[in-house]
């Protein structure tokens, strides 16, 4: 896959898009279709070319990932990419950097109430971003991993909505980027 592919392909599921102009809140998951359940894109997952490619794009044209602690926990070697395949992953970094004009990947958003979760985790180690946490979970995990800044939530508004609504204002607008 080449990044003019990725245009082609964009443009056969979405029709012709400004992507460096487009913005919102992007949430992208597999839903299994008889049992309406959400499936864990990886390799057990049913191979579909189309969900892969739509997650890659999002996950290229986005600012910021957002994953939880429990996340981290319970996946030791995720790390945030763009597709598993490298050619793949090299399209989207090259898409990102001609059509968006960002040369640097997403930041992350790790949302942990309770502050566990394993600091060295590969997916914090080349990134930079922020934990979501209560003023317990800032306590509890210490100094944050090189690159991220800890923010405590305020009692009462620890919700995934209530991260994002924080966030919101701290991004830069679309093409300001």
């Amino acid at each position: 896959m080449q990044a003019a592919d990725i245009d082609e392909r964009a443009s056969a599921l979405y029709g012709v898009v400004d992507w460096r102009r487009a913005a919102g809140l992007i949430h992208v998951a597999a839903i299994h279709g008889p049992s309406n359940r959400i499936l864990a894109i990886g390799p057990a997952s049913p191979p579909s070319p189309i969900d892969r490619f739509v997650l890659g794009l999002a996950r290229a044209r986005s600012d910021v990932l957002i994953t939880t602690g429990g996340i981290l926990r319970a996946e030791p070697d995720l790390v945030p990419r763009y597709a598993e395949e490298a050619g793949a992953e090299a399209a989207f970094a090259e898409w990102r950097r001609r059509t968006l004009e960002r040369a640097s990947p997403p930041r992350l958003l790790v949302l942990s109430a309770t502050g566990r979760f394993p600091a060295d985790h590969p997916a914090l180690q080349a990134g930079t971003g922020w934990i979501w946490t209560s003023a317990e979970g800032a306590r509890r995990m210490g100094r944050p991993p090189i690159g991220f800044e800890v923010v405590e939530a305020e009692a009462g508004r620890t919700s995934a909505r209530d991260a994002v609504r924080w966030l919101g204002p701290r991004l830069a607008a679309p093409g300001d980027r």
